[in-house]
């Protein structure tokens, strides 16, 4: 029988670092703490909406889940995750078998994750106001960080209320605006926007296929591109650079 292949793919840990060393900052070891953090509690969240058979609630867990297993490169986790987000539902039984398999997997990658090293110091900010509009910490932290180290300004917002909020006050260049919020998703808060007068233009994040035809209705509120989950720093960078937000300096 042929060895079991690791539970994190190599290459996104290596990733991580060498962004980490071209913008001074150190992605890997808070990305690790928020996994440690953020997975077992996903993981129970999802137990729990399904013994209670709330099908939106172990949605919103597994899709998290999915994310934050993603970003460091636990791909068979985050398969895991996606599996549940797309084909469970509110079928209760099926999640509790697939239960074991869940932790056993967490435990494996728990085990082979590095400890990282100290934090750098940020970069100061600048001009191009950008507003991250994603509730997984682990995507805010990432992207806040690639975008402050090359001159962007941020500022982060997860619910509706705190988009709509950030968009008055932040008065923000560009949104990155995550499909799949946990209280809303983004064809509403577009539509939100647009009841108030007020167009930005917009990058959607997402770990989901969308149809095209439903992205390109979209377009009339501002959206100017769809980006796959999780994103790496030079497809963001070369996707703000196309859109004609290119870093400006004060």
């Amino acid at each position: 029988m042929s060895p079991r292949k690791p539970s994190l793919e190599p290459r996104s840990l290596a990733e991580l670092r060498e962004a980490g060393e071209r913008y001074g900052v150190n992605f890997t070891r808070p990305l690790i703490n928020s996994f440690r953090r953020e997975a077992p509690a996903r993981i129970g969240q999802m137990l729990e909406a399904a013994r209670s058979g709330d099908a939106a609630a172990t949605e919103r867990a597994a899709h998290s889940l999915r994310g934050t297993a993603a970003q460091i490169g636990a791909t068979r986790l985050a398969a895991l995750g996606r599996y549940v987000e797309t084909r469970s539902g509110g079928d209760t039984e099926r999640l509790q078998r697939l239960a074991p398999t869940l932790e056993s997997e967490l435990n494996r990658v728990l085990a082979e994750l590095p400890g990282g090293d100290e934090a750098a110091p940020e970069v100061h900010e600048r001009p191009t106001r950008i507003l991250i509009a994603d509730d997984e910490p682990h995507i805010t932290f990432f992207l806040g960080h690639v975008l402050r180290a090359e001159g962007y300004v941020t500022d982060e917002a997860g619910t509706s209320a705190a988009i709509l909020e950030a968009v008055e006050l932040f008065t923000p260049d560009l949104i990155l605006l995550d499909w799949f919020l946990a209280d809303t998703t983004a064809d509403t808060v577009l539509e939100s926007l647009e009841e108030r007068g007020t167009r930005v233009p917009v990058i959607i994040l997402s770990a989901r296929d969308h149809e095209a035809r439903r992205l390109r209705q979209l377009e009339r509120y501002g959206l100017l591109d769809c980006l796959p989950k999780p994103i790496g720093p030079h497809v963001l960078l070369q996707a703000l650079r196309d859109a004609g937000f290119p870093p400006r300096t004060a």
